[in-house]
């Protein structure tokens, strides 16, 4: 089974400008449907319409406009996960660097690790993969870390 992770934002930009700033972090190559691939993950980012908006995001207050899915490679080394687990949290952070608007990145669709719902961005404490993962250490110090709401949990 592999791993995804969901960012739902509410940035009023298209498709090909979410790609765009997530690319650039991310690197990679794009393939079929504007699909950004790197080895041991690949990733759909996308704008929605209003009618396909999620709930999802509803639980968060907000409506989101624009997904990125990141799809974990269950076959990936251990340091080449958390290489991209780190990439994955730099480009959410570049698009809320980009644009206004709240967001939130939750793990398997449910869990909440990363969001802005507010004036600040905010890491989850009990998250594991933020302390575990040397390479992180330094991007989550930058920011607010503490126990966050699971709404849909």
């Amino acid at each position: 089974m592999s791993l995804f992770y969901t960012f739902y934002g509410e940035a009023d930009v298209s498709s090909e400008d979410i790609r765009s700033t997530m690319m650039a972090v991310l690197g990679g190559s794009v393939g079929a449907e504007e699909t950004i691939f790197r080895d041991g993950m690949y990733v759909e980012a996308y704008r929605v319409e209003p009618a396909e908006s999620h709930a999802t995001s509803g639980y968060f207050g907000f409506q989101d406009k624009v997904i990125a899915i990141f799809h974990f490679s269950n076959r990936a080394s251990a340091e080449t996960s958390d290489h991209n687990t780190v990439l994955m949290a730099e480009a959410v952070l570049a698009v809320f660097d980009a644009y206004p608007g709240r967001g939130v990145l939750l793990f398997n669709g449910s869990r909440a690790i990363l969001q802005r719902l507010g004036d600040g961005i905010e890491f989850d404490a009990e998250w594991e993969d933020w302390s575990e993962i040397d390479e992180a250490r330094p991007i989550v110090a930058r920011h607010t870390v503490r126990r966050l709401a699971q709404p849909m949990l």
